[in-house]
């Protein structure tokens, strides 16, 4: 994602910090703005990550990626919350309202998890998801 005064060819520079508001998403040299709700997860989920170790935010995939210490654990991307669970919690988390495989390629992705805005409206239970996630993604060691 990137700010309103970012340019496609900018993308590479440092994940802004999500602004008040909204953000433009630039999709095939195309601007697009980003709804307020999903600012406001971008927002809630920094605030229970950014004082962690090994913490990183990063622009990736159209979406923001909260990273552990290089490993992604959490990610914002169009209107879902993407978390890193492993595949046991992954598994329970898909029996759940609200919750799909982490697919946004045409190949879902093992262990992961995509969870729209109404499963995770109450504070607790994205504190509870992120927390899970963040401690999947700190057993795995640095990236390097």
């Amino acid at each position: 994602l990137a700010v309103a005064t970012r340019t496609p060819s900018e993308s590479h520079s440092p994940a802004p910090t999500v602004p008040r508001t909204s953000w433009r998403q630039w999709v095939g040299g195309v601007c697009r703005q980003v709804a307020a709700p999903v600012v406001q997860l971008a927002r809630r989920v920094r605030e229970l990550l950014e004082d962690r170790d090994g913490f990183e935010q990063k622009a990736m995939f159209g979406g923001l990626g909260y990273l552990c210490r290089g490993n992604m654990a959490v990610g914002v991307w169009k209107d879902w919350l993407l978390l890193r669970l492993g595949p046991n919690l992954a598994d329970e988390a898909l029996l759940r309202p609200g919750f799909k495989p982490f697919d946004i390629t045409g190949r879902p992705m093992k262990g992961w998890v995509m969870a729209d805005l109404s499963a995770v409206e109450a504070d607790d239970e994205l504190a509870q998801w992120v927390d899970d996630a963040w401690n999947f993604a700190s057993k795995l060691g640095p990236k390097k």
